[in-house]
């Protein structure tokens, strides 16, 4: 019976990298959840970049991101997932060099 879970398990995984690319295929690491307007999760997080309660940056493997709202905050760092909390107005992808609320 596991073999066969593990045979549909890899089907899925074929037919998703088929119908929309190998690079498409998600890993486990550099994703996002918005939870409606009043959280974001962050997958593959490396570091806090900038923190204040009207943008959080997070740097992940391969961006940067940047939550902006009002009343952020971080409510949980491990393992490389990151949770912040608050009003959240937007998530974008931002370049490392530009700063402030």
């Amino acid at each position: 019976m596991s073999e066969k879970r593990t045979e549909a398990r890899a089907s899925l995984r074929q037919r998703f990298a088929e119908r929309y690319g190998e690079s498409a295929e998600w890993n486990g690491k550099d994703s996002i959840v918005i939870h409606g307007q009043c959280g974001v999760t962050v997958h593959g997080c490396r570091r806090i970049v900038l923190y204040s309660p009207c943008e959080i940056r997070l740097r992940t493997d391969r961006r940067t991101v940047a939550i902006m709202g009002t009343c952020l905050f971080c409510t949980s760092f491990s393992a490389g997932t990151v949770t912040v909390s608050g009003r959240v107005t937007g998530v974008l992808f931002v370049d490392e060099e530009a700063r402030g609320c």
